[in-house]
């Protein structure tokens, strides 16, 4: 620890793990007037929110990309394209989110609708993100509720 520093305990905004910071004495003097605290990640959690954000900022770029060539001559063709790359980062998007929300890797849900309707609608990318959200949610509730009622019915819990 250096000299001028203060140990403080704190938990995971994400996954609420506990965690240790080192604070600059002066700054936990002034009772976190940043937010700084409150806002600390374990390094799972950041790595996670970084991998997402960085994704979702080459999506962003990607349907940019297609909305502009769409309109040139031969649009559909060069849009064809770049479907491959738009489906690797959708795919890598849907890993990501369900890493974040601590399911299981089977449990991703990823549908080739995805990047097409990112294709179909590039103008609307922040848009169909946040409604994937809500839909892997859903998806990860009904997985678990599935996965309790299977072994609240297996032959051995009865």
């Amino acid at each position: 620890m250096t000299p001028n520093c203060r140990t403080i305990a704190a938990k995971c905004q994400c996954c609420q793990k506990p965690l240790t910071l080192e604070v600059d004495a002066d700054y936990a003097a002034m009772n976190d007037p940043h937010s700084l605290i409150r806002m600390a990640a374990c390094n799972r959690c950041a790595d996670i929110h970084r991998a997402l954000t960085d994704t979702s900022e080459r999506i962003g770029k990607m349907c940019h990309q297609i909305w502009v060539v769409r309109k040139m001559k031969n649009g559909e063709e060069r849009v064809s394209k770049l479907m491959p790359a738009l489906t690797a980062q959708a795919r890598s998007y849907a890993r990501a989110f369900t890493r974040k929300h601590n399911q299981p890797e089977a449990w991703v849900l990823f549908d080739q609708a995805f990047p097409d309707l990112l294709a179909e609608k590039p103008e609307q990318w922040d848009k169909i993100l946040r409604h994937y959200h809500v839909q892997a949610r859903r998806h990860f509730q009904d997985c678990a509720r599935h996965a309790a009622d299977q072994t609240t019915n297996h032959p051995s819990t009865v």
